[in-house]
């Protein structure tokens, strides 16, 4: 079973924080009750891809044939995973792109050039 716990902005302390796991092991009994709590077998801390509109990239890098990337899942890495692999495949087998895959497109960005990382986020998104 995964359990998964903060995702948290501004520090770059990879320590596992005890008594914070301590707390989300403590909320998750919570929800399975008679769920028998072993010692965890294995915990991880560390940084999380993410973008500044928090929409992964997924697709074909450009300018450069062949490569291609998943990333910027923020925590749901592995929980977007499987999706995320599927809906690449015709890109990555046929070089055919599923229109599911624009709003993740790697270039996204690439006309906001010059512009404060905020004013491109909200005229990305329209705010």
């Amino acid at each position: 079973m995964r359990i998964s716990g903060f995702f948290e902005l501004g520090g770059r302390d990879l320590s596992v924080n005890r008594r914070l796991l301590e707390r989300v092991l403590r909320s998750t009994s919570v929800f399975l009750r008679d769920w028998a709590m072993e010692e965890p077998r294995f915990e991880w801390v560390g940084m999380r891809p993410t973008t500044p509109d928090d929409l992964p990239f997924i697709g074909a890098v450009p300018g450069h044939d062949h490569l291609y990337v998943a990333t910027g899942h923020g925590m749901l890495g592995v929980t977007l995973g499987p999706a995320t692999g599927a809906a690449i495949v015709p890109l990555v087998l046929e070089d055919r792109a599923p229109s599911v895959l624009e709003p993740f497109r790697v270039g996204r960005f690439y006309a906001y050039r010059g512009k404060p990382r905020n004013e491109a986020v909200r005229n990305l998104v329209g705010s």
